[in-house]
């Protein structure tokens, strides 16, 4: 299982949904994987719950920002945030 924690607050599950069990701040979540659906990995970010997460895998699409659009109108009505990256830039969480 190729996953990581760090600082105790970025949990990245790597090409598996493993189950951190301990909370999660913020979730490198998964938007597209040759196997697991979108639907699936929504499902994962339902259960770790993390208070925030961004999209990962999605640069093997074509366009990469349709898959964008689905994440937040599933996991913001539980307030979980879903705030895209943009390559080159800096993000402070």
């Amino acid at each position: 299982m190729n996953n990581a924690a760090i600082a105790n607050k970025l949990f990245y599950p790597g090409d598996a949904l493993a189950h951190p069990h301990k909370p999660v701040e913020i979730l490198a979540f998964s938007v597209a994987w040759p196997w697991p659906k979108l639907w699936e990995t929504s499902e994962y970010a339902k259960e770790i719950r993390p208070d925030m997460c961004f999209p990962v895998h999605e640069r093997i699409l074509k366009s990469p920002g349709s898959v964008h659009k689905i994440p937040p109108s599933i996991l913001e009505p539980l307030d979980i945030a879903f705030k895209v990256l943009e390559c080159g830039t800096k993000t402070q969480f």
